[in-house]
């Protein structure tokens, strides 16, 4: 029988009990056309673990009650905050992240977007749960609005403002020193608002008859009034200027910048064409085509690998933000399941291992996950700079993108070994042939074994963020693979996001790869 797991969730003023129908089943069906695989016994591949799946069940609940504890106003975190301020985090000293940013905010939003969409809701309390969400997406949209037109230290809204990274929680700017301008925030607004009106046309259709509401949205006049087109035009004709990282250190050019950045002209373009707007829909494609080709200048031939930022000497360009620029990127340029995307990750995974590595040893000789900390440089370890520590964020990327290139190759049904991306793919089976170009069809055991194999990898990551959240589920920013405590700001917003996308592309992979019986 199935087990019945339920967590209480306030969600916009009222509670509703969500109930996940977690199906434990006694035997895995490794493929439903078992005749895949051939010459083999396959009776010694992977079976997804039983109590991580528990875990990740609850999980998947407690996350979600937690991301919306910190937004408010409505939130048990964030009790006095303005409607559609996201809190970074309820922390308000060592680090004092009570405050709301620009992306952090979008990415959380693109995460609930899909909740919205994909939610596991019991059926009776459907309707209400999604009026009620609406009423959320509605607050945030129009925090933005306002955001979008406080004048702050990055300038106003016609020269600059739009770039400023984070607001005060009531909607007024932050005014002390920061790393200043952040030029991801605008691109990344603007893909989720683009997101919720695609999904709202499905969900909640209604909204979008209200001409003054998609005006807000989306108004094809010149200067930019409307709040997407707002940001569209800011980073249309920005992409190329330096700003701050993701990490708010370093003033330069960025791959994650540059990846959401290209994700919001092919975004742009597609809802300029919607809204009738042929100049700016021709426009968004020609930054969209030069930030393709921009984008290549972050691949180091010489190191092999994709580097953060341009022209940093003192850095081996390894940097976690790889991983979100590609998952958080348009899927086309770097895309999860790319080679020099997986190589790149490789390389960080190896330096990571000696930096967070993990306590408990592999038992038959396959890689398991380690705690994936920002970049092999890094000293914060989320009050000072004594020494980095691994992040929850980035742990539960690397999930992310195995399980996202599980898929694809699952959907292709084809894996290609290349020269380039050999050392990865034998690392996780050791069984495959190091030839140019070798082809394996999904017909192959050694391709249905590789990708099960990789999904056993990716869920080695996960129970490296098992083992590291607390007994209740708390994620807070970072943790310390030695002692086990968890460092920084407590229950981050993005951390639970970022874990609840992997989800999201787990359940994808596993149907795939079980059937949708597992």
């Amino acid at each position: 029988m199935p087990r019945l797991l339920s967590y209480v969730i306030l969600t916009g003023g009222f509670l509703t009990t969500l109930s996940l129908s977690a199906h434990i089943p006694s035997q895995v069906i490794l493929d439903n056309k078992p005749t895949k695989f051939t010459n083999k016994d396959v009776s010694n591949l992977f079976r997804p673990d039983h109590e991580l799946e528990e875990w990740i069940a609850y999980e998947r609940m407690f996350s979600l009650h937690q991301i919306l504890d910190n937004i408010g106003p409505d939130g048990a975190n964030a009790t006095g905050t303005a409607p559609g301020c996201i809190l970074a985090s309820p922390s308000k000293q060592a680090p004092d992240y009570f405050y709301q940013w620009v992306r952090d905010g979008a990415i959380t939003i693109s995460s609930l977007l899909d909740q919205w969409e994909f939610g596991r809701w019991k059926k009776e309390d459907e309707e209400k749960i999604l009026d009620t969400w609406l009423q959320m997406f509605l607050n945030y949209v129009d925090m933005q609005g306002k955001l979008q037109t406080v004048q702050n230290p990055s300038g106003g809204f016609f020269d600059g403002g739009l770039g400023e990274p984070k607001f005060r929680v009531d909607g007024t700017a932050f005014a002390r020193s920061w790393g200043r301008p952040q030029r991801d925030g605008p691109a990344l607004r603007a893909s989720a608002l683009a997101s919720f009106l695609k999904k709202a046309k499905q969900i909640r259709p209604d909204i979008l008859q209200n001409a003054d509401f998609l005006r807000r949205l989306y108004d094809d006049r010149l200067p930019a009034r409307s709040i997407i087109k707002a940001d569209l035009e800011y980073v249309s004709h920005s992409w190329h200027a330096y700003g701050f990282d993701a990490w708010e250190e370093v003033n330069g050019l960025h791959f994650f910048t540059a990846m959401v950045q290209l994700k919001a002209m092919a975004d742009g373009a597609d809802i300029a064409t919607h809204f009738n707007d042929p100049g700016a829909a021709e426009w968004y494609s020609k930054q969209q085509k030069s930030l393709s080709d921009f984008v290549w200048k972050f691949w180091d031939s010489k190191k092999g690998h994709l580097v953060s930022t341009l022209d940093i000497e003192h850095r081996t360009g390894l940097n976690c933000d790889l991983l979100l620029g590609s998952l958080h990127g348009d899927r086309i340029s770097f895309p999860p399941w790319s080679d020099e995307l997986l190589v790149s990750m490789d390389r960080l995974i190896a330096q990571m291992a000696v930096l967070h590595p993990n306590k408990t040893p592999s038992k038959d000789g396959k890689r398991k996950g380690v705690g994936i900390g920002r970049y092999t440089e890094d000293i914060y370890d989320g009050a000072g700079f004594d020494g980095g520590n691994a992040w929850f964020i980035c742990t539960a990327s690397v999930a992310h993108v195995l399980y996202a290139s599980i898929s694809e190759f699952i959907e292709k049904q084809t894996l290609a070994i290349t020269d380039r991306n050999f050392e990865f793919f034998h690392s996780i089976n050791p069984q495959l042939e190091r030839k140019h170009q070798m082809l394996y069809a999904d017909s192959d055991y050694l391709f249905n074994a590789t990708m099960q194999w990789m999904f056993e990898f990716g869920d080695s990551f996960l129970e490296v963020v098992k083992a590291h959240a607390t007994p209740q589920g708390r994620l807070s920013e970072q943790f310390d693979t030695k002692t086990g405590k968890q460092h920084g700001a407590e229950d981050l917003t993005w951390s639970y996001g970022s874990f609840l996308s992997a989800l999201e592309e787990r359940d994808r992979a596993k149907r795939l790869l079980f059937g949708k019986s597992a």
